[in-house]
């Protein structure tokens, strides 16, 4: 695959994707991690810039001459994968410098989704703001009453174009900078079968990012995705806010009901919010000792 412009993904710069490893030497510079258990299902996979050697076929380069996806960008992508959506993130960071050779060089992202079905919004005539709040965006199928709700985590600088082709809505979000990370939702649907009520960011920093995802009344989502970069994944971190904190290194992912908080990944430390229940709490299927205080799970025990 030499282009993205077809398909789901994140083209950088305008250019053509290019492949990190020829494949006779195995995955030197791809990184792949995972996780699949009954009710979700995790894996990521990084790929590093790195320096061509000899006997790699040049024509399939970038003219900068360095072995990356997109030249000099540090590209990760991560799905957490469950009954009701599909959590996708990618992470990019460019190594490339302006003129000055000081600062960075702003690089042009653009994360693009090709979704079948018609939008629900009038076609714009050029780039609009997307805005800083968490961007929302419904295509449904004619007729079958099905369809996808798309959200983004909000970032400063991100613009957004969509059009409709032969019944294929293309919805693109783009980012000038040097690094950024588009943190998506896909929500299938059919008819009033939606479980997502809000979709919120705890923390994002350049070590990782996590997410809230709370569900309508009737719907089993209570969860908490958590991700550390590749370039993190084996040092702790905690990615935290007012209500909740997270100590984890790789993944997390966390669901919440009135018996059992159910943990995915590496979990160290964790303070959350399970409400006036008090459920058990397991890690990876084991039953864990944890306290509940005032509506606070912790763990460890305290």
């Amino acid at each position: 695959m030499n282009s993205i412009r077809g398909k789901n993904g994140v083209i950088v710069d305008g250019l053509r994707s290019r492949p990190v490893d020829t494949g006779n030497e195995g995955r030197k510079h791809t990184e792949i991690r995972y996780q699949f258990e009954d009710h979700v299902k995790f894996i990521a996979i990084r790929a590093e810039p790195h320096e061509l050697k000899e006997g790699f076929d040049r024509r399939r380069a970038h003219t900068s001459g360095d072995g990356a996806i997109y030249p000099g960008v540090d590209c990760e992508r991560a799905l957490f994968l469950c009954d009701e959506y599909l959590f996708d993130t990618f992470n990019l960071v460019s190594n490339v410098r302006a003129e000055d050779g000081k600062t960075l060089k702003p690089r042009i992202y653009n994360w693009n989704h090709h979704p079948v079905g018609v939008h629900d919004r009038e076609l714009p005539e050029t780039w609009q703001d997307a805005g800083k709040d968490t961007w929302t965006f419904r295509v449904k199928r004619p007729g079958e009453g099905s369809g996808v709700i798309m959200r983004v985590l909000g970032e400063e600088g991100t613009s957004e174009f969509w059009d409709l082709h032969n019944g294929i809505t293309t919805v693109v979000l783009e980012r000038k900078k040097p690094a950024t990370a588009f943190v998506a939702l896909h929500e299938p649907f059919k008819g009033d079968d939606i479980h997502v009520e809000s979709y919120e960011r705890i923390q994002q920093t350049d070590q990782g990012v996590g997410v809230r995802i709370t569900g309508l009344k009737k719907s089993p989502v209570n969860d908490r995705v958590l991700l550390a970069y590749a370039a993190r994944k084996d040092k702790p971190i905690t990615l935290a806010d007012k209500k909740e904190s997270f100590t984890f290194s790789s993944h997390l992912h966390v669901r919440i009901d009135r018996k059992a908080v159910q943990v995915i990944g590496r979990l160290e430390k964790m303070k959350l919010d399970v409400g006036k229940n008090k459920p058990k709490l397991f890690l990876n299927g084991e039953e864990q000792p944890a306290t509940v205080d005032d509506g606070i799970l912790t763990y460890p025990a305290e």
